[in-house]
């Protein structure tokens, strides 16, 4: 598990660092936490085992948002928001705004960011089942 993976544990948790890093016996500091969703560092063996049940607690029927995905698709291309926006046309604030929910991109905004980070859009749409 990565540091992107960690933060999106303690994210979809809603979750500060310090309140994520109080959950693990003895605490870990908000810079630990920091430096573990950083990359910089990574938890010991029993705290990774604990990161690891929180993140089965989850409920597995919960869908990052538009932003959540693109910012964590970026993030494993390890790409910078200025790198992506260059190669997309877009500006990096205009990207940071996407990333963190502040604006809906379009579909073709969405499928250009997927292209020129290597991935192909699909949409489905799946009937709902009758009442």
């Amino acid at each position: 598990m990565n540091g992107s993976e960690i933060k999106l544990v303690r994210m979809k948790k809603g979750l500060t660092m310090k309140e994520f890093g109080e959950l693990f016996e003895p605490p870990a500091s908000d810079s630990i936490v920091s430096r573990w969703e950083r990359n910089v560092s990574r938890p010991s063996p029993k705290r990774m085992k604990k990161i690891m049940e929180l993140k089965e607690g989850s409920n597995s029927n919960e869908k990052l948002s538009i932003g959540e995905e693109i910012k964590r698709l970026r993030k494993e291309r390890n790409l910078t928001q200025q790198e992506l926006a260059n190669i997309s046309g877009l500006s990096r604030s205009y990207l940071g705004d996407v990333e963190n929910n502040r604006n809906n991109p379009s579909i073709r905004t969405v499928e250009t960011l997927a292209i020129k980070m290597g991935y192909e859009l699909k949409i489905t749409f799946n009937q709902l089942p009758s009442i």
